[in-house]
């Protein structure tokens, strides 16, 4: 690869990280699954990945496991789940009774997202 495929490659990965974390590219409305199929079309053209390669980068367990996650949670939609969840919450407990719950959850949950040495396992442990 030459020195401004390189250059090419690793703006593509900035810009699309910068909007994965941001949640919008700023001043356009590219949003993440945008900047997903952009950054991956754009890696193409740069040459970092070949057409013969590709299925090989792709983790197929993973994109499984999301598309049954997203079908999991949006069937709980539909049914109301989250609805009835958030008025049970809301009805039975008082302000005072929320208090630790959320002080202990909220330190609990934090080191796992500010950490980069938290282990793949520690994320389904949430809460």
């Amino acid at each position: 690869m030459s020195d401004l495929a390189v250059i090419g490659t690793y703006s593509v990965f900035i810009a699309s990280y910068i909007v994965f974390a941001l949640g919008k590219f700023p001043g356009m409305k590219i949003d993440r699954p945008g900047a997903a199929i952009i950054g991956a079309v754009l890696m193409f053209t740069t040459g970092a990945v070949r057409a013969d390669n590709s299925l090989h980068l792709i983790h197929f367990g993973t994109v499984v496991l999301l598309f049954s996650m997203m079908l999991v949670v949006a069937h709980l939609h539909l049914a109301g789940f989250f609805d009835w969840v958030t008025e049970l919450v809301v009805t039975r407990l008082e302000p005072h009774h929320l208090l630790f719950p959320l002080w202990s959850s909220s330190a609990d949950c934090f080191p796992r997202f500010s950490s980069t040495t938290s282990s793949a396992w520690s994320w389904f442990r949430l809460c």
